[in-house]
């Protein structure tokens, strides 16, 4: 069990196969279970396997050292500037998604994965938000990008082989303009789909490169902090990660934590500044609403 442990910890190192990214997520959870192998090895006294085990764990702590908390005071979810929600197309309690726009009140809020009866749900609350910015997804639900300020030179993009839509905008929050981007590519479930996400990537680090005022990236990523084309893609492109120094945070899959990963993520440019990162509340989706004050 250690090798396999060993073996899945080291994967994230290469890119030689596209299942690698995906044995990458789950860091923790290869830290957790070589903590207990470690620990039956030094109850019976197996001194080799113990310090097999810390190694392990060793190697899986520093893939997730970005995520090493400077704080771990409690988060508000109320009254935030920007939130990004995966409403999930099966989402069976969108009183909670409703709950949680009213409580959060964000000034920007993008939804994936909105299906027409959840919208026609929200309707009173996201009355609140005059402009919005919005196209259908390959898999028959929407995504949607809303704001309180008006939206200038609103543009929905289609990036990649399978055209995954891209909405970008500029919108004013507590009087600053942002450029804001949407991102939900494919997961990397297969070998198309990972080439899909890196093609994905590539395109919408080209967008903003050519960046010229404080920017926002909000959405699904399908990606976890520490793999290394997340790494690039902030480094390219000057991007930071929010949830970057702020702890573990899991973000999906909520039905069943101990496989907990940071997903979602709201990245912001270097001249950005901002607070409260809040993860939660539950909103009846498999993915937790993500949102921050600037």
């Amino acid at each position: 069990m250690l090798v396999i442990l060993f073996l899945a910890s080291v994967a994230g190192f290469s890119t030689a196969r596209w299942w690698f990214s995906v044995l990458d997520f789950f860091h923790l959870q290869y830290a957790l279970a070589a903590l207990i192998v470690m620990a039956c090895a030094l109850y019976y006294a197996s001194w080799a396997l113990a310090l097999g085990g810390a190694a392990v764990i060793a190697i899986n702590l520093y893939r997730m050292r970005i995520l090493m908390p400077r704080s771990l005071k409690p988060r508000s979810h109320k009254n935030k500037d920007v939130m990004s929600i995966n409403a999930h197309d099966k989402n069976k309690r969108p009183e909670k998604l409703d709950r949680a726009i009213k409580e959060a009140d964000p000034s920007v809020l993008l939804i994936m994965e909105l299906t027409d009866d959840i919208q026609k749900f929200l309707r009173p609350s996201l009355s609140s938000y005059p402009h919005r910015l919005q196209t259908p997804v390959r898999d028959g639900f929407s995504i949607c990008l809303l704001s309180k300020d008006k939206l200038e030179e609103a543009e929905i993009e289609y990036l990649g082989p399978d055209e995954t839509p891209l909405l970008k905008a500029k919108t004013r929050i507590k009087g600053t303009l942002y450029r804001v981007y949407s991102a939900h590519p494919k997961p990397a479930l297969s070998k198309e789909w990972a080439e899909v996400r890196h093609a994905y990537f590539a395109r919408l680090e080209g967008y903003i490169k050519a960046g010229d005022m404080p920017t926002l990236v909000l959405g699904d990523f399908n990606s976890v902090p520490w793999e290394q084309h997340f790494w690039k893609f902030l480094h390219r492109t000057g991007l930071k990660s929010t949830l970057q120094r702020h702890g573990y945070k899991v973000t999906w899959p909520t039905h069943f934590l101990p496989a907990g990963i940071p997903m979602d993520h709201i990245l912001v440019s270097e001249d950005i500044g901002f607070g409260e990162v809040s993860v939660g509340p539950a909103v009846g989706s498999d993915h937790y609403p993500v949102s921050i004050n600037l």
